[in-house]
């Protein structure tokens, strides 16, 4: 909050970029027939690389910096300053935030006959997925005339995982060196959910 005009209030985070984008992973798959070209085993894992962003926002002259809130005896929106204009606080807020999320596959395959394309599998099988994130805080502010300081920190940590058995149909095609596959998979199952907020 600029100190010439109070009404300014600019947000420092979030950004636009929370709203997502591009990331990058591994896939892994695996297989092997037991009973020639009849029934066979097929895994698989997916590993996207954790996205971790750290921001650090502190004392400016002439601003103040600080935290929003609500205050829960009136209802009113409120500020934590961490620093204010005339230097009598100064302090920082540091945000940082991290995502993981990775899952795996097991099916069994079994070998029908071919109604489209060079060869026609069935699938049954179960799914995994997991979904992390990590959202802190640490707000840091001190009286340097007093030579007194206060340090604290929000985390709120959420985990979701999803277990699905599923079934679905692949079709392949064999041209030369190249492979193509057409398939479907549906899988119905349940999500654990879990936050935890410090």
């Amino acid at each position: 909050v600029p100190d010439s005009t109070p009404g300014d209030i600019r947000t420092l985070y979030p950004t636009e970029r929370l709203s997502g984008g591009l990331t990058t992973g591994i896939r892994g798959n695996v297989g092997v027939w037991l009973d020639p070209s009849r029934i066979g085993l097929e895994a698989s894992y997916t590993h996207f690389f954790d996205q971790s962003t750290t921001e650090s926002f502190g004392h400016q002259n002439g601003s103040i910096l600080g935290r929003p809130f609500t205050d829960v005896s009136t209802g009113a929106p409120n500020i934590l300053q961490a620093s204010t204009s005339d230097g009598f606080l100064t302090g920082s807020v540091v945000v940082s935030d991290h995502t993981e999320m990775n899952g795996g596959e097991l099916n069994l395959l079994l070998q029908g006959d071919p109604l489209i394309g060079d060869s026609f599998e069935w699938i049954v099988g179960f799914r995994y997925f997991r979904l992390a994130d990590r959202l802190r805080t640490d707000f840091r502010t001190n009286i340097p005339s007093m030579g007194l300081g206060l340090q604290m920190y929000d985390e709120f940590r959420t985990s979701n995982r999803a277990y699905m058995p599923q079934a679905g149909f692949r079709m392949n095609f064999f041209r030369d060196r190249w492979v193509g596959q057409v398939g479907v998979k549906l899988g119905v199952g349940w999500v654990s959910q879990r936050a935890i907020l410090d």
